[in-house]
């Protein structure tokens, strides 16, 4: 959109489907220092009364069968680190399923605002008859239910190979870039 020299442009991208491996809440988890690890020494019942954060539940809100089902039992600290998901690895072992988010997303990737100054000072100061002046901020808002920071994490950096995967990955930055050009 252009109004008397002044541009402003956004760019708004949405991201539907898709999933996340989370493994960096599945660390916490196993570490104890995840918020869903807080109901350690609480009771449960299997496939009843999880709490859910952001979202995402563990294992425990799911289909149950027997034996155990509808069985109240103890959370204690095996069921993140001892491996009471059942392959003796703690929460970053047993079925992936259990670590797998949506990665649907909206992102305000781009918002900017520009003038272009047509006075006779630029003439002075730059020997040009216009100059243009922009600030943009990449990456202002991020809109989704992943528990993590950021669900376009990518483990491998800027390797394919390792996209979708979340193990203490640094999310996108946000930044301000000032542009500034001269026509003739």
């Amino acid at each position: 959109m252009k109004f008397k020299g002044v541009q402003v442009s956004a760019f708004l991208d949405h991201r539907h489907g898709g999933d996340v491996l989370n493994m960096t809440r599945s660390s916490m988890d196993q570490y104890g220092t995840h918020a869903e690890t807080a109901i350690r020494g609480q009771t449960r019942t299997f496939g009843k009364d999880m709490q859910c954060y952001n979202k995402t539940c563990d294992v425990l809100n799911g289909p149950t069968v027997e034996p155990g089902k509808g069985t109240a039992v103890v959370i204690g600290e095996g069921w993140y680190s001892g491996g009471a998901l059942g392959s003796g690895q703690g929460a970053t072992g047993g079925p992936i399923t259990t670590r797998l988010e949506d990665a649907t997303n909206t992102r305000l990737r781009e918002v900017s605002v520009g003038y272009t100054f047509k006075d006779a000072w630029v003439q002075k100061i730059g020997g040009m008859p216009a100059m243009d002046v922009k600030l943009a901020g990449r990456n202002l808002a991020l809109w989704t239910n992943y528990s993590g920071l950021d669900p376009e994490t990518n483990l491998g950096a800027a390797q394919n190979a390792n996209r979708g995967i979340d193990w203490f990955n640094t999310p996108l930055t946000r930044g301000w870039v000032v542009t500034v050009a001269l026509h003739h």
